[in-house]
C-alpha cells in the first residue's frame, strides 16, 4: 500500500507545478487582423411603364400605368393632372456619389404596324430631385440627368418625372413604342 501511495502524492506533485504554470501561458494575448471589404451598392426602385393619349395634334402627358388608375382610359394622360409620370428613389453608398443617365433605345418611337414614327425630339423629360428641373430630349445617346457626389439618404434619393410627346397631327392609329435605360453609376 505503501507504493500506491507514493505514485499517487508523486502524481499529485507534477500536477501542481503544471497547474501553477498554465496561467503565465493563457496570459499571453494572441491577435488577428480582420479586414472588412464593403462593395459598392446603386439601385433604383420605383420605375414603370408608361403610357400617353392617343389624340394627334396633342402633347400629351405620360401616366404611370401601375399607380394611375385613369391610366390606359380615354383620354387619359391628355391633360396635366399633377401625377408625376415616374417617381423613384436611386440609394447609393458610394460616398463619391452617383450619376444618373438616361439613354433612349431607339431614336423615334415606331410602330410594328406602320412605317411612322414619332422623334425622340416631340419626346420631352422635366425631371426633379427637390430643386429646380432638368428638361431634356431622351436620345439614344447617354444624357446625364443628375449627379450628386454624397451617399444617397437612407430611404434612397427620391426623384420625380414629367413627361410629354407632341403628338404629329397626322400621325396614323396604332401602337407607337420606344424604351428608356436608367443607368446610375458610382462617381
Amino acid at each position: 500500500m505503501g507504493i500506491k501511495f507514493r505514485l499517487a502524492a508523486l502524481a499529485a506533485g507534477v500536477l501542481i507545478p503544471l497547474g501553477l504554470a498554465a496561467p503565465a501561458f493563457a496570459a499571453t494575448p494572441a491577435s488577428h487582423t480582420v479586414n472588412v471589404t464593403v462593395g459598392q451598392e446603386i439601385t433604383i426602385a420605383g420605375l414603370q411603364d408608361v403610357l400617353f393619349n392617343n389624340v394627334p395634334g396633342t402633347v400629351a402627358h405620360g401616366c404611370p400605368v401601375l399607380t394611375d388608375p385613369n391610366c390606359g382610359t380615354a383620354g387619359a394622360g391628355g391633360s396635366f393632372d399633377g401625377t408625376p409620370t415616374e417617381s423613384y428613389t436611386i440609394t447609393s453608398n458610394d460616398s463619391g456619389g452617383y450619376t444618373l443617365a438616361e439613354t433612349a433605345g431607339s431614336g423615334q418611337f415606331t410602330s410594328a404596324s406602320n412605317s411612322s414614327t414619332i422623334a425622340d425630339s416631340a419626346w420631352s423629360i422635366s425631371a426633379a430631385n427637390g430643386g429646380s428641373p432638368f428638361v431634356f430630349s431622351p436620345s439614344n445617346s447617354a444624357t446625364t440627368v443628375f449627379t450628386t457626389n454624397r451617399v444617397s439618404v437612407a430611404t434612397g434619393d427620391p426623384y420625380t418625372e414629367l413627361w410629354t410627346l407632341a403628338i404629329p397631327a397626322n400621325l396614323p392609329a396604332a401602337s407607337y413604342n420606344n424604351t428608356l435605360t436608367y443607368l446610375a453609376t458610382g462617381n
